[in-house]
């Protein structure tokens, strides 16, 4: 008999139920597993990733710390004859955020920002190393990517995309000194709401931690902020909520000119692919919500 592809996994001869999770966007293969009373989520990659995914186990076990609504971790390690590297944590029971809100009033789905915000904040506590390059440089070295991808692009792009990317590569470049002595902590890395867990006793716990090859698993804390509008909906309720909760309160002037730059950072990244493509025009939206960046404040936060 042809073994299973998992089969040298140790303790799968325990696992009374392998069942594949389509849900997400990375490659990995996914499976949910029930052993020993335990119920686990099991990601598969190819070997190639060994060192991506030892750093998101490793993130995971650090925010294990947090308490028992966090994955935590339950193996690592190698198999498929060594081909395929895999990490195993706990499954969390209840329903990703995205699909919790849909059933939410206003209210609640702030109230449920509120809570994610507060999470986001104790991720941001999680110790970090000591030899961490200054945040200034790394973002210098991601923004000279950024810029060699646009020039490379341009010309694929229409009038009204230039004018906005030439707009935004200004305001980024005027105002980088806002970069300088930032504070780096531990970041999830992609904390949009499908990777927020809502359980059925109302703790939210986050999942699918993103750990690229620039140690993306540490940086400015508000760099955390970047991607969860892009690959969300925008909620105001929620977003505004998750601000809130965040800085405790109506977040003070460094909170919102840092996002703003961020937002401008991740519009201007949205203008560098090699096609024509507006990208669902993200870059268009964030000038909108910042006024062409006359704004720090942008126009759909509600405060408390």
């Amino acid at each position: 008999m042809k073994k299973h592809k998992l089969s040298d996994i140790p303790g799968y001869e325990n696992f009374t139920k392998i069942e594949p999770v389509k849900k997400g966007w990375s490659g990995d293969k996914k499976y949910y597993i029930e052993t020993d009373g335990k119920k686990l989520l099991l990601r598969v990659a190819d070997i190639s990733k060994h060192d991506e995914k030892k750093g998101e186990y490793e993130a995971l076990a650090k925010a294990a710390t947090l308490g028992p609504h966090m994955p935590q971790p339950f193996g690592f390690g190698t198999c498929g004859r060594g081909k395929k590297v895999y990490y195993m944590v706990s499954w969390l029971e209840g329903e990703d955020a995205a699909s919790a809100m849909t059933k939410m009033p206003d209210t609640e789905r702030y109230a449920l920002g509120l809570k994610a915000g507060k999470l986001l904040r104790a991720l941001h506590t999680l110790p970090i190393p000591d030899n961490m390059e200054p945040w200034e440089i790394r973002f210098e070295r991601k923004m000279k990517g950024r810029l060699s991808d646009y020039t490379k692009n341009k010309r694929q792009k229409s009038k009204e995309q230039i004018e906005r990317g030439e707009l935004t590569k200004k305001y980024l470049k005027d105002h980088a000194h806002l970069l300088k002595n930032r504070r780096q902590s531990f970041c999830h890395g992609d904390f949009n709401r499908t990777n927020i867990i809502v359980a059925p006793n109302g703790e939210i716990g986050a999942i699918d931690f993103a750990c690229d090859l620039d140690k993306q698993t540490y940086g400015d804390p508000l760099f955390d902020f970047i991607h969860i509008i892009y690959t969300d909906k925008l909620d105001p309720y929620y977003f505004s909520g998750l601000w809130n909760g965040y800085a405790g309160g109506v977040p003070g002037e460094e909170f919102f000119e840092m996002t703003a730059y961020y937002f401008a950072y991740d519009a201007f990244s949205s203008l560098c692919g090699n096609k024509k493509f507006d990208n669902g025009g993200f870059d268009k939206k964030v000038l909108a919500w910042y006024d062409n960046f006359n704004r720090a404040v942008p126009t759909w936060y509600i405060k408390e």
